[in-house]
């Protein structure tokens, strides 16, 4: 029978040796020739050496001391060829995926474990126990394993997976059964278009989050994948309540696509892990806004960075804003841009700062940069252009604002009919301070 071995010396914590110490391990699978509820006991001896040999299976492991004289239970661990541990130590801290198969026998402990738990001649205390166990271990499930999963659970029951696709993909989440059932079922967040799922029964789950930020690689959005569907299900899931929405780990190489416009509420963050490791780009031929705000208060994006791809569209800007107040637009990076870097009409309130844009500006006569018109009460800093064929800033209609910090670079001698400059004002545009500038 496959085992490992287990050497080395126990010490309490002072550092003396824990002689008289007991350590239990209860199988809790019939694995090999080893049977479920096969118990074997260690001693610490005065030398405070032990060695341990220890069969495959799924073991929990239980310490007592010899001051308390009571076990405590100190976890539930996969003893496996994939198991490096040669310490106790090591054993309890090494965390060891279960395979497809394990994961199967673990749904099938737990649907035991419950029907034991109603059984009246096994002690309630030994039931609930063994349901926690269990537990610890189908919760290394990843998010999809669950979607597909017909295993059933209660109500409010929360289970927290180890990724989305594949465990330790950095998408791990909580989710909680809401009690909604009669779904379609093994339904994704991109298919029910909220932060929810329908598990292989048609059961919902939702995620659990803190202050209404929503993750979208909790929901499955990964670097290279479209994530648009996703996107659109955190916009509806945070409603008119507010909140932030997280946009996924993605590299310049590696953007995440967008292929339709997705619409922005009131009282939303949009945000990055930064302007290097969350990039969204523009898919082929998709002509369109990405993000838009259009009559709404209090957003804000920032840290992530934008290709509009405009080699291959002829339309769309990264940030289209329209009859807004109190709008952010923080530490922003937009390349390749169409026609326009971002368009902001008739806002009021407007910041932007820390936004850079090069490439780009396929329509010579018409490209005007960072575009504000009918802008009331702005201030913006430190926004610069490289290699973007057209203005650096066109203003027009707005008042009351300042501009500082700009840097604008752009090769004048390909010559431009409609004398779009650095920065351009028309059209009673008033009360604007410039300052520490340079084209």
């Amino acid at each position: 029978m496959a085992s490992i071995t287990l050497t080395g010396s126990l010490l309490d914590p002072d550092g003396f040796v824990s002689i008289g110490d007991q350590v239990r391990f209860t199988h809790k699978s019939n694995t090999g020739s080893t049977i479920k509820s096969a118990v074997s006991v260690i001693t610490i001896p005065p030398s405070g050496n032990y060695n341990i040999t220890l069969q495959y299976g799924i073991v929990r492991v239980e310490y007592k001391d010899i001051l308390t004289g009571v076990y405590k239970d100190v976890g539930v661990v996969t003893v496996n060829q994939d198991n490096p541990a040669t310490t106790l130590p090591e054993l309890l801290n090494a965390a060891v995926p279960p395979s497809s198969q394990e994961m199967i026998e673990f749904q099938a402990i737990l649907a035991d474990c419950v029907q034991e738990a109603n059984n009246a001649s096994q002690s309630a205390a030994e039931a609930e126990q063994a349901v926690v166990d269990i537990e610890a271990l189908t919760g290394q499930q990843t998010t999809t394993e669950l979607i597909n999963s017909s295993t059933s659970y209660d109500a409010d029951k929360v289970l927290e997976t180890s990724g989305f696709n594949a465990a330790g993909d950095g998408c791990a989440g909580k989710w909680k059964q809401n009690g909604v059932t009669g779904q379609t079922p093994s339904q994704t967040p991109a298919q029910t278009g909220k932060a929810t799922f329908n598990d292989g029964n048609g059961n919902q789950w939702e995620l659990v989050r803190e202050k209404n930020d929503i993750h979208l690689s909790k929901l499955g959005a990964k670097e290279g994948d479209d994530i648009t569907d996703i996107f659109k299900a955190a916009v509806s899931e945070i409603a008119n309540n507010g909140g932030k929405i997280k946009l996924p780990y993605a590299l310049e190489d590696n953007p995440c696509k967008i292929s339709s416009t997705v619409t922005i509420r009131s009282d939303v963050t949009v945000y990055g892990e930064s302007v290097f490791n969350s990039w969204l780009k523009q898919e082929d031929n998709a002509n369109t806004n990405l993000l838009n705000a259009q009559n709404r208060d209090n957003n804000c994006f920032r840290d992530f960075s934008v290709d509009l791809n405009g080699s291959n569209n002829t339309a769309g800007n990264s940030i289209n804003a329209g009859d807004c107040t109190k709008l952010k637009l923080i530490n922003l990076s937009i390349k390749d841009a169409i026609k326009n870097i971002v368009l902001i009409q008739d806002c009021t309130d407007f910041n932007m700062s820390n936004v850079s844009a090069y490439g780009g500006g396929y329509y010579p006569d018409d490209n005007r940069g960072y575009e504000l018109a009918g802008v009331e009460n702005f201030n913006i800093k430190n926004i610069s252009t490289k290699d973007y064929t057209g203005a650096g800033i066109n203003l027009s209609r707005c008042n009351n604002g300042v501009l500082s910090g700009l840097n604008f670079t752009r090769d004048f001698s390909q010559g431009f009919t409609n004398g779009f400059a650095g920065v351009r004002f028309s059209n009673s545009s008033s009360n604007i301070t410039l300052g520490d500038f340079y084209i």
